[in-house]
């Protein structure tokens, strides 16, 4: 076990590249490292941008495998040699492979699987390994000592699908709200749109999937574009670039919309946005909501499952609209752009979901004495 005077929390996660979960992850380790308590970082694949935000004083144990499924072996030998006394996983695949590891090796730690997304919306998905992620859940879970989940509705289609009863499974947020975003979103950017502003600017952010649900965004623009002249920043890369700059084509938006891809820093843009569009089909939790609160912008998005109606508080701090509707997401984004919650108001929505917060529910799960 850890040295007795100082507690030791493992993370067990994919990989560093630039994702939801592993910023959050991160995010938790530095504040724990700032409790004092000591961090290891267990990755599938050490690769990936994100290694640069590695917080001081974490230790990272490489697993040198391109799935998880290969990592198994890796991970027995990190559960025999130096075990932590609680371990902390994200991804399905991870969490059973963690719960799997464990009972081989009879480690004996505190250890807590969490759920990221709703797999209610992964069992409609045509890939076979998407579609196992239930049964995975539904076999590996109860051998876990604590399940999170990281929203209501995530926690609900968890217990739907695997099986599980609710009453096992607890809510903890991501950890989204840092003073370093504030401090990010002051940095100076070159966009011709932002630094000589002459019309309203949206920005969405988010990688060009399907999930994201950028076609009716687009549509959405199209609409709101006949009644004002606005700008459209999309930040994120992924499969779906082509398809979208062909509809960005087809919509006549090429001198409205701009593919920008991925950024490092996307709280520069968020703080000088007019407005922030989530448009997405599903979701877990959408850290981004928070990210564009707290940085101040108005946020429009769409009602799906799960998250943004928890973030809103039902559409308390920004319209919701139904999953799909070009024209109701083009009605919400004028009506926002005229008429929007101070952005002291939405910072302060944003701070719910602090580092410190969810550092603390944490702490309570996996060191339960």
């Amino acid at each position: 076990m850890a040295d007795s005077h100082r507690k030791k929390a493992a993370f067990f996660f994919s990989s560093f590249r630039a994702g939801g979960i592993e910023k959050m992850r991160l995010n938790l380790a530095a504040e724990f490292i700032r409790r004092g308590i000591a961090v290891d970082l267990v990755i599938v694949s050490g690769e990936g941008v994100l290694r640069d935000n590695i917080p001081h004083g974490a230790r990272v144990i490489d697993l040198e495998s391109s799935r998880t499924i290969t990592a198994i072996p890796a991970l027995i030998r990190y559960f025999r040699a130096t075990p932590p006394d609680a371990l902390l996983v994200s991804q399905t695949q991870n969490n059973a492979a963690a719960v799997f590891s464990r009972w081989i090796t009879k480690a004996n730690f505190q250890l807590t699987v969490t759920e990221h997304t709703d797999l209610s919306m992964v069992i409609k998905n045509k890939s076979v390994k998407e579609k196992a992620r239930p049964l995975a859940a539904r076999f590996f879970y109860p051998f876990a000592d604590a399940i999170v989940a990281v929203s209501a509705g995530a926690a609900i289609a968890l217990s739907r699908t695997a099986g599980i009863r609710l009453n096992r499974i607890t809510v903890i947020n991501n950890p989204v709200f840092s003073p370093a975003i504030l401090t990010l979103s002051k940095e100076k950017i070159e966009h011709p749109w932002l630094n000589r502003k002459q019309s309203p600017v949206i920005i969405a952010v988010g990688r060009l999937t399907d999930a994201k649900d950028y076609p009716t965004l687009l549509k959405a623009l199209a609409i709101v574009g006949k009644k004002r002249n606005v700008k459209c920043i999309i930040l994120g890369e992924g499969e779906l670039r082509d398809e979208l700059q062909a509809q960005i084509s087809q919509l006549a938006l090429g001198d409205a919309v701009d593919l920008h891809g991925f950024v490092d820093n996307p709280y520069a843009f968020l703080s000088k946005a007019d407005l922030f569009v989530l448009s997405s089909k599903r979701e877990g939790f959408p850290n981004v909501l928070v990210e564009a609160m707290a940085c101040g912008a108005p946020v429009v998005a769409t009602d799906c499952p799960s998250g943004p109606a928890e973030i809103l508080d039902k559409g308390k701090y920004g319209p919701l609209v139904p999953v799909g509707d070009a024209q109701a997401l083009a009605d919400a984004m004028l009506k926002t752009l005229d008429d929007h919650l101070p952005a002291e108001t939405l910072i302060t929505r944003a701070r719910q979901f602090s580092v410190e917060k969810i550092a603390d529910q944490y702490l309570q799960i996996l060191f339960p004495d």
